[in-house]
């Protein structure tokens, strides 16, 4: 239900206004006194969309909480009652960009004004989202951009602190779970930095010295090369990238080192090495937020069209996701989703089904 705020100030009691609200058929209305909490924090706590001021007159302190509400809330519309709105509303309206000032005359206008901002909001927010749904449309999933998609800070602060290093030429370790998106996060900086073309992997997993050698050698043009799990990597092959770590901070040629590792700290002199420059990557059960992002990306690179993801990502295909814990993190996740985009032309029971299922098994085998 949709409630609006009566902020009243100290020497009004904001009861004409309400009466003609009420008057108009809005029922839903909370009161507020200025000065005893900030207005933007009233409008959260009471989860008004509209606020309307109830004043005498306007000094520096009222235009202060209206401007704070403007900047934290700009989905709130604001509407101001007041004596002085007959003389300088051309002002006022100058000083508060996007806030109605309105004389006391208007009282029995003011629940017609307020139906109206309502349903110009709901025009807008439709009209967002059919133009979200053609953009989507239009722009076909591109694989080969390989962006990071997350809305979480821990994940945002982690690749900021991770291309801030590389594109200070220097090396760089990326440590995190299984699963948790190292190798996108490697491409995804090499991507930003140097463009595309020039990213190489150097798996030395189950190699020799000589035959890790060997392929360093044949690397062609590398400008990021990404080694996996070098801390699964024997003490030998470890040794031969002590001195291709160092060479990066030497070198002229702006090309990246980049390391993985599943454990933040190991026995081998690489690691004492490697460790003033480790970023951390968190697991996907430590943001949350990034579930349903990630599943709609995956759906999408799966090949589902933009107008059946919310068909199959219903809210409880979504919370079944966010009571999971994942422990194969972000891979785990694309599998998931990926099994489920085969079945999305069959009825909404077989995909959320097939989640279902799918989560049961990975809690019996963990």
């Amino acid at each position: 239900m949709k409630t609006v705020l009566v902020a009243s100030a100290p020497t009004m009691t904001g009861a004409t206004v309400t009466r003609a609200l009420h008057e108009g058929g809005i029922r839903s209305t909370a009161s507020h006194v200025l000065g005893t909490t900030p207005l933007a924090t009233a409008a959260v706590t009471t989860r008004a969309s509209v606020i309307v001021c109830d004043l005498w007159t306007v000094d520096q302190t009222v235009i202060g909480e209206i401007l704070q509400v403007r900047r934290t809330l700009p989905h709130v519309n604001v509407f101001a009652i007041s004596v002085e709105a007959d003389l300088t509303a051309w002002e006022l309206r100058a000083r508060t960009e996007g806030t109605r000032w309105l004389p006391r005359t208007a009282l029995p206008l003011l629940a017609v004004l307020v139906r109206r901002s309502w349903q110009a909001r709901s025009a807008r927010v439709g009209f967002l989202r059919r133009k979200e749904t053609i953009l989507a449309e239009r722009a076909p999933f591109r694989p080969d951009t390989t962006p990071i998609v997350t809305r979480s800070p821990a994940m945002e602060t982690a690749f900021q602190s991770a291309e801030r290093q590389i594109s200070w030429q220097e090396p760089l370790l990326l440590c995190g779970e299984v699963g948790c998106g190292r190798e996108t996060v490697a491409r995804a900086l090499h991507h930003r930095i140097h463009g595309p073309g020039g990213f190489q992997v150097l798996d030395g997993r189950g190699l020799t010295t000589r035959q890790f050698r060997q392929r360093f050698r044949t690397l062609d043009e590398p400008r990021t090369i990404y080694v996996p799990a070098v801390d699964d990597l024997s003490r030998e092959i470890q040794n031969e990238l002590v001195p291709i770590w160092s060479d990066t901070f030497h070198t002229q040629d702006h090309s990246s080192l980049i390391l993985a590792a599943t454990r933040p700290h190991w026995s081998e002199p690489l690691a004492a090495i490697a460790s003033p420059w480790r970023v951390e990557l968190p697991p996907l059960r430590a943001r949350p937020e990034d579930i349903p992002v990630l599943a709609r990306y995956f759906l999408l690179e799966a090949g589902v069209p933009p107008r059946q993801v919310p068909a199959v990502l219903t809210r409880r295909t979504v919370s079944r996701l966010l009571d999971y814990h994942f422990p194969g993190n972000v891979r785990e996740l694309r599998a998931l989703m990926i099994g489920m985009a085969r079945n999305w032309d069959k009825p909404t029971s077989c995909r959320t089904g097939h989640v279902q299922r799918a989560l049961r098994r990975a809690v019996s085998l963990n």
